[in-house]
């Protein structure tokens, strides 16, 4: 440009210069003009000059039209040239994220057997635990590219995606009930134990399917730290005999372990130097053995018996990830226009020609959505609990109940959106395509009959007395999420990148199973004859429609030509009013302890559902284009 500009002076001064003097005198005249008339065209040249300089420091700010025109679009190699990749996911990068975790233990199922002599019952008790749990990662890595081909190594630290079950003590966790007759038993095997991913080393090898878009593949080592066991308990009665007691739990030591991780994924350049990555990760681990239990009480004639196996237990977590990488590597042409940070936010800020309603539109789509469901009423458990040799009440208590669940499902999804320069207002419809999800009843203690009643908590601060108290709603319904219909509102953060809000309606079903409430207790000071006894009430409820409404949010990146992938989470709130179902009670007094418990399912209910969902968009047709 500059010897453009120089060349162009030089023609302008030879065509502008007069005939060449005849004497002298006008030699000395011609000379002295022309020297004016350079001074000035060099004085002109130097403004230009300066403008140059002043719109390369703006980068994209200048042109950034042409400049994203050229950056993006589809690799097309010259008639007869094979493709030449620019080696831009080579080098070194560093990144964060979110995940949504799936953590599970899996055991062998505990025994429990009861027998009179004659008759013998056998009960199988899962010692399963399972927990959706929410964390994040940091990572770091080397990728080495060859042509399209991508080869490298990842290492990763998770955090904040520990998952506990406290263990139960003492007759705590048992369920009461009557196995045969004249004797009354509260007995159980409960599972508890600690999960939490701590880390990956992963080779990776993957494909660059545009120079702003590759998938992968990895594979490695995962560490994680865990333990395991089952907590144990039997609680036998026989009038007029003394009831007898037993506790044991089978234990494994907190241990980090080594485990096999496998998953895959792709990731999209939203700047020069960031992408946006989602993934998917399945570890597995074999965990720190457990001691094993053996359990027996006999009382009458009869005989209970609860046998939890020493074993290694299974672990594992299957995690869907989000993460930003920022990669150091040198930004290839034609990024390096507005690599820098300043250009960046240039196109941030004050590039609007960038935001050419690219967002607009209708749309489809589909992908995995993971629901977690809570069944929740505020009230209608008391619990009161009074020891005549201390002053006042000594445990008085009012709340309500809840149960969850979780299912993960498919999806699908439309919508259409309008833009204005970096604004975008929308409506969006989908439709869930899973099954009904059973809430959990729990297990019933040793050949029991009837329905599961609640489990024992129970409270030590009696001394040598033993007051063991349970409270539940009984829920065996099913519930389904079905569909949504959604206003949207978004913001163009990048001509790759928008974040949006959602709110509207929300459409399930809940029934087809029972819901009710139970109470149950054993409650024996020594001398005295001991309180036993077990209540539940329930109703059921065939399948009903429900409506309700839902707010959220998300962000959403373009993977290629036409196609993008969302990541978003909705909260449905509905609120169900049914018939009347009724409550049960348990109490009574013995010696200087007196009891009274009642539960009571409600007439209405709040459902609630925590959905995370990701997505597969593509735009059919934009008319503001």
């Amino acid at each position: 440009m500059k010897n453009l500009l120089s060349a162009t002076a030089a023609v302008l001064l030879l065509a502008s210069a007069p005939a060449l003097a005849a004497t002298d005198e006008d030699l000395v005249a011609q000379v002295a003009a022309l020297k004016r008339q350079e001074a000035a065209k060099n004085a002109e040249i130097a403004a230009l000059q300066k403008k140059i300089k002043a719109l390369e420091a703006r980068g994209p700010a200048a042109a950034p039209a042409a400049i994203y025109a050229a950056d993006h679009p589809p690799y097309k190699a010259p008639p007869g040239a094979a493709p030449v990749w620019t080696p831009s996911w080579a080098g070194f990068y560093i990144g964060a994220g979110y995940s949504r975790n799936y953590a599970q233990s899996k055991r062998d199922p505990a025994t429990i057997v009861s027998t009179d002599g004659t008759t013998t019952v056998t009960d199988i008790h899962s010692q399963d635990l399972k927990d959706y749990v929410n964390g994040g990662q940091a990572l770091a890595g080397y990728m080495f590219q060859f042509n399209r081909m991508l080869l490298g190594i990842e290492g990763d630290l998770a955090f904040g995606g520990k998952t506990v079950t406290p263990a139960f003590t003492g007759l705590s966790g048992g369920t009461c009930g009557v196995d045969f007759t004249g004797s009354y038993v509260c007995a159980g095997a409960r599972p508890f134990g600690q999960f939490e991913t701590l880390g990956h080393l992963r080779a990776i090898g993957g494909v660059s399917i545009t120079p702003d878009l590759m998938a992968f593949i990895a594979g490695g080592a995962a560490w994680a730290r865990m333990s395991a066991g089952s907590h144990t308990s039997i609680a036998m009665a026989s009038s007029p005999s003394i009831p007898v007691f037993t506790a044991l739990d089978s234990t494994s030591a907190l241990k980090t372990v080594v485990g096999t991780s496998i998953g895959g994924g792709i990731q999209m350049r939203v700047t020069p130097d960031l992408a946006a990555r989602f993934e998917y990760l399945h570890d597995w681990y074999t965990g720190p053995t457990t001691t094993g239990a053996l359990s027996t009480v006999t009382l009458g004639g009869h005989t209970n018996t609860i046998t939890v196996p020493s074993e290694r237990p299974r672990f594992t977590n299957d995690a869907v990830r989000g993460s930003l990488i920022y990669s150091f590597n040198a930004a290839p042409q034609p990024y390096a226009a507005y690599a820098s940070a300043g250009g960046v936010w240039d196109r941030f800020a004050s590039a609007p020609a960038l935001y050419n309603n690219s967002w607009a539109g209708f749309y489809v789509g589909g992908g995995v959505t993971q629901n977690n469901y809570k069944f929740i009423q505020d009230t209608g458990r008391t619990l009161t609990i009074d020891d005549s040799t201390t002053p006042g009440t000594d445990i008085s208590e009012r709340s309500g109940f809840s149960t969850k669940t979780g299912v993960t499902n498919g999806h699908i999804l439309a919508g259409y959106r309008y833009q204005w320069n970096r604004f975008l207002i929308g409506l969006e419809g989908e439709l869930d395509l899973g099954a009904s999800k059973h809430f959990d009843a729990g297990p019933k203690s040793p050949g029991m009959f009837g329905f599961n009643s609640a489990a024992l908590t129970c409270h030590p601060q009696f001394g040598a007395n033993v007051v063991c108290i349970g409270q539940s709603m009984f829920n065996t319904l099913a519930v389904q999420q079905r569909g949504r219909a959604l206003l949207t509102g978004g913001f163009e953060v990048l001509p790759e990148v928008i974040a949006f809000v959602a709110g509207g309606k929300t459409y399930g079903k809940v029934g087809d199973g029972l819901l009710g409430s139970s109470a149950d207790g054993f409650f024996y000071v020594p001398g005295s004859s001991p309180l036993i006894g077990a209540a539940t009430v329930s109703r059921a409820f065939p399948n009903t429609n429900i409506s309700g409404t839902t707010w959220g949010g998300g962000l959403e990146t373009k993977a290629w030509d036409g196609f993008s992938i969302r990541a978003a989470y909705y909260r449905d709130i509905y609120k169900w009013h049914h018939l009347p179902i009724g409550g049960a009670g348990f109490g009574g007094t013995s010696g200087t302890i007196s009891v009274s418990a009642f539960s009571a399912a409600l007439d209405h209910h709040t459902i609630v559902n925590d959905s995370y969902q990701l997505s597969l968009i593509y735009q059919l047709w934009n008319p503001q284009r």
